[in-house]
């Protein structure tokens, strides 16, 4: 999905921790210290706005536009994928990025969080780790506006602007300034290049499918973990951190068997409503 021009902030604030340097001996599994998420379409619901201000932007320059029937094809693409399919040259890239962040901080209003209890997934979150916060190429203003309208300032240490095209930089970038290595963060995204740019990194992703791409074309960038419920995320830190010596393949398992319960408890509840009526669930 294009996205917003680049975003040069980097607003620390005042850290809750005092951060040491830590450095990872070989085959040590250490714990996450920083669980970082991107904004659009990972907390923030902006997918039908970014397509009706792409929409207004390309009548106003005359690109092609982008109708309801080809949103999921668009969605199936990475961030260059759709740059070719629109047939848009680079060079026009900044300025909709440019025009279309103006466009969404006039519209903030309309932005809706991706789900209604996220400050107390946050606040569980914010315990467990030393610093939670926003890897983003949206405004600031509008991520931290956002923030204190939907009550998740408390929990957040830093908001930290980023490039389309340079994320992994950024996120390297934001380890050194955190002094923690990379095997130390955990960065949390809904789009392919957001996967891409962490491996890169050598950074662990949880994809989540709610956001701009879909979940088979997250699936084949491979990210560490694929999540499609919020609460997942905790899981995920929660056993990570206190089974250091587990390793993504362990945690990813034991999400997997989280899983099945949830799916067996589930089938089992309308199994006992549904036999109270006489019937059954296949």
């Amino acid at each position: 999905m294009i996205e917003k021009m680049i975003e040069k902030i980097f607003s620390m604030g005042d850290n809750k921790h005092n951060p040491t340097e830590m450095h990872e001996k070989e085959g040590t599994k250490v714990a996450y210290r920083c669980i970082c998420f991107d904004f659009d379409g990972t907390l923030a619901d902006t997918e039908g706005m970014v397509f009706r201000i792409y929409n207004e932007l390309a009548k106003k320059y005359h690109y092609a536009p982008i109708d309801a029937s080809r949103r999921e094809q668009i969605k199936e693409m990475s961030a260059q994928e759709i740059l070719r399919h629109l047939n848009l040259p680079f060079y026009q890239v900044f300025r909709l990025l440019y025009e279309g962040r103006k466009h969404m901080h006039h519209r903030q209003d309309e932005i809706t969080a991706i789900q209604e209890n996220l400050p107390a997934s946050f606040e569980t979150l914010y315990g467990m780790v030393d610093y939670c916060g926003i890897l983003t190429s949206n405004s600031a203003d509008t991520v931290r506006d956002f923030l204190w309208t939907h009550q998740l300032a408390p929990y957040v240490d830093f908001v930290e602007g980023g490039a389309m095209f340079s994320k992994r930089k950024r996120l390297l970038k934001l380890c050194r300034n955190l002094r923690i290595s990379t095997s130390q963060m955990l960065y949390v995204g809904d789009e392919t290049r957001d996967v891409k740019a962490c491996r890169e990194a050598s950074i662990d992703i949880a994809a989540v499918d709610w956001g701009y791409n879909t979940k088979p074309a997250l699936a084949r960038c491979h990210p560490t973990y694929e999540v499609s419920e919020f609460k997942e995320l905790i899981e995920i830190v929660q056993y990570h951190n206190t089974h250091r010596e587990a390793g993504t393949q362990k945690v990813r398992r034991y999400l997997q068997k989280m899983k099945r319960k949830q799916h067996k408890a589930l089938n089992g509840n309308v199994n006992g409503k549904l036999r109270q009526h006489g019937q059954s669930f296949s």
